[in-house]
């Protein structure tokens, strides 16, 4: 789920697009992500990227993935053990 990286932390994730709200649950060791967005020119992708922002104060980006619902992001320049903390306050 978590990987240390020499830029930060890669994390794998599951994204459900157009969604009521934007929202993170843990299950069975997957992140599952609903967002609001539609995956048409890469709403989704940006909202995800700014939302995963927010959460983890560092910038995120997308490294694969890109089209479809399984992704990749690098949380960058993140400790594995504070990415691992942010995601255990959501899982409360």
């Amino acid at each position: 789920m978590l990987e240390k990286t020499s830029n930060g932390v890669i994390i794998n994730i599951i994204v459900k697009p157009l969604t009521k709200l934007f929202e993170i649950r843990l299950s069975e060791m997957k992140i599952k992500v609903s967002c609001k967005s539609s995956p048409i020119r890469g709403k989704a992708n940006r909202e995800v990227m700014k939302e995963f922002s927010k959460i983890f104060k560092h910038e995120v980006i997308i490294i694969a993935g890109h089209k479809n619902s399984t992704k990749k992001i690098l949380v960058k320049g993140i400790t594995l053990e504070s990415a691992s903390s942010v995601l255990d306050e959501l899982n409360r």
